[in-house]
């Protein structure tokens, strides 16, 4: 490894391979957005602490000394150890340790299949780990898979150095890893499946080796079962793809669509997209068809991923690899020249990924540079706040939460977590989300389970998911906290009558940014009784903008006496997240009506960029003049 990436060899260059790096860095070291993380450090803790691979749950009082699926132990237990030497910089680093070594493998793989003499497959390779990296971006989480995506490309390195040079040591290598796979990620099971499809291939071209490459099949099969689990890591994928259509909630379980490719996906899924057309270019113009072994993989590979979005990093690892014939085929002479012109060559592919790395990674909204936890991803305003007020009993939680509550607070236990069909059965996952939409369901759960406390995700995009809407109406249960993304709800028990007089919010509703509820005070002539109350609720938490909001609402009907109030409302609620259209097209019409029209103007501009069908905005832009383009497939209410 050394000896390839030095400076110049095999038409190398450590300065593009620096920059790659920078980049690389750029979109691993990242805020931690993934609810799931919590859960396996939490998995990674219990380990250690009992020192045994295969804990009974204790994070959930639903399914408390279950067993559940732990094939994952080794990569749980390394990320909690990454965790307690560095904190979010440690387990970041092991994310770039990870991914480095996968590109680093995937280079190694371009250069060993090119085979030409004029180096020029450096630069084409280049291309394409870029464009594999955009594909992965969206999915580079701290999770057991990443482990997945360095084994996998590990394997194709392996058996095409036996195809190329008939090393057969480099067969040896192939138990050992999935041995170590076996226990770092149930992604172990594509192992066996590379080696079959090779071994397919062998067969088919009359390979003598083909009995090696079988005996090292079976060998690698039987390393695959040295975990916890054994053969369920097997038959876990395929009972969770015989019950894929129950997970579809989930927005990875998703398979694909217009919208996901097409729409508002397109930003996620674009680098996907080029290297489907990659590799289907190498397989038709470029008759890699004629590689049966490279046909077989691109098929099984592919097709799962059209069936489900969380499948897409791993066919891109495989079409990275297919693709790079593609990039190097179109570049043609130009990859000679640039190896021949090494400094320009160098120079000119370090400034465009320095460019990329400027352009792509601050400031963006997506994927949040730095360390910590992004905002707005755990409930921790709400666990702060029963801690805060000594507040205990039965939780029933959002999905999204039920990882970060027992790691937070390890005793407190919670409903349900994002470990299904690992532990929580698809059954179960289908009667929360029940529980959500059904007031009956709800009662029932509540009699089944004596859950008296809910801890709930307030999003925009949960409020048909993971917000039971119904429990505005319920009068057992009251709104006790609420912030910006997270609920409390207490059930209403003489213990807690004291504090819910003192907090409950009884004039503003959790219905997101629907405020029609309020136009039944100012039908009772309540109105200036609902604002004193609004004014008691917004002082209990002043950051909360949907309280401001419902404020706003009530005073507007008062005329333009208190257009300065509204205002200042406004704009405190501005740089506050979530951003949403209805803000800005709210502010746009009080800046309109106080005779500030190009401020106005601008504010309605952000509006309809965040959602090209707002009503309030639409109609404000035609007494402005401003056209409104709606975007083929803009989907109604989404901010």
């Amino acid at each position: 490894m050394k000896n390839l990436l030095r400076s110049g060899h095999n038409g190398i260059d450590s300065t593009v391979l620096l920059s790659f790096a920078i980049l690389v860095a750029g979109f691993t070291f990242t805020r931690i957005a993934d609810y799931d993380f919590w859960w396996h450090l939490n998995l990674g803790r219990s380990v250690i602490s009992s020192l045994s691979t295969s804990p009974v749950d204790t994070f959930s009082y639903t399914f408390n000394g279950v067993k559940q699926f732990s094939s994952e132990w080794l990569t749980d237990s390394i990320m909690y150890l990454f965790f307690s030497a560095g904190g979010y910089l440690g387990v970041n680093i092991l994310k770039f340790i990870l991914i480095l070594a996968t590109f680093a493998t995937l280079i190694k793989t371009h250069q060993l299949i090119d085979r030409s003499e004029n180096n020029g497959w450096f630069y084409p390779s280049i291309v394409a780990v870029v464009i594999t990296l955009f594909a992965l971006r969206f999915r580079l989480f701290i999770r057991p898979y990443l482990f997945s995506f360095l084994f996998i490309a590990a394997f194709f390195y392996l058996l095409s150095r036996h195809e190329k040079d008939d090393d057969r040591k480099a067969l040896l290598f192939l138990p050992l890893i999935e041995l170590f796979w076996a226990n770092l990620s149930k992604g172990a099971f594509y192992g066996p499946f590379i080696i079959s499809c090779y071994l397919f291939w062998q067969i088919f071209q009359k390979k003598s080796s083909a009995k090696s490459v079988a005996v090292i099949l079976a060998a690698t099969i039987a390393a695959s079962l040295a975990n916890p689990e054994t053969y369920r890591i097997y038959t876990l994928i395929l009972d969770f793809a015989s019950k894929g259509k129950d997970v579809t909630m989930v927005g990875e379980q998703q398979p694909l669509s217009s919208q996901i490719l097409w729409g508002q996906g397109l930003g996620y899924t674009f680098g996907y997209q080029l290297l489907v057309v990659g590799s289907l270019i190498y397989f038709t113009l470029l008759k890699g068809w004629k590689n049966l072994f490279h046909l077989l993989l691109f098929i099984t590979f592919f097709i799962p991923s059209l069936l489900m979005v969380r499948m897409i990093d791993f066919f891109s690892i495989i079409g990275c690899i297919f693709t790079f014939k593609t990039v190097q085929a179109a570049m043609g002479p130009i990859s000679g020249r640039l190896a021949s012109r090494k400094k320009l060559a160098a120079a000119i592919f370090s400034l465009g990924m320095i460019i990329i790395l400027i352009i792509t990674v601050p400031g963006n909204r997506t994927y949040s540079f730095g360390l910590g936890v992004k905002e707005e991803k755990t409930p921790e305003g709400a666990l702060s706040f029963l801690d805060r007020e000594g507040v205990k009993g039965r939780i029933f939680n959002s999905y999204a939460f039920g990882g970060y509550i027992p790691w937070r607070s390890p005793q407190r236990q919670v409903f349900i977590d994002g470990r299904i069909n690992q532990l929580f059965p698809t059954s179960f996952h289908k009667e929360y989300f029940r529980i959500i939409a059904e007031p009956a369901q709800w009662k029932k759960a509540e009699e089944t389970w004596g859950f008296d406390t809910a801890i709930l995700e307030y999003d925009l995009k949960s409020q048909n998911l993971h917000f039971p809407a119904h429990l505005a109406g319920n009068p057992e249960w009251a709104l006790v906290y609420w912030d910006n993304h997270s609920i409390v709800y207490l059930k209403r028990t003489p213990q807690r009558k004291t504090l819910i007089d003192r907090l409950e919010y009884r004039a503003a509703r959790p219905t997101f940014i629907d405020l029609s509820y309020l136009d039944e005070s100012v039908k009772a002539g309540k109105l200036n009784e609902s604002l004193m109350a609004l004014d008691r609720e917004v002082a209990m938490n002043p950051d909360n903008q949907y309280v401001l909001l419902a404020r706003v609402y009530l005073r507007y009907q008062l005329g333009k006496l208190y257009l300065p109030q509204i205002r200042e409302d406004l704009e405190k609620v501005l740089p506050m997240k979530p951003d949403f259209a209805m803000k800005h097209s709210a502010l746009a019409m009080i800046l309109n009506a106080a005779g500030e029209k190009e401020l106005a103007k601008k504010e309605l501009k952000e509006a309809l960029r965040l959602n090209p069908l707002d009503e309030g905005a639409i109609v404000l832009a035609k007494e402005l003049g401003i056209k409104v383009n709606i975007p083929k497939g803009a989907l109604p209410g989404h901010p």
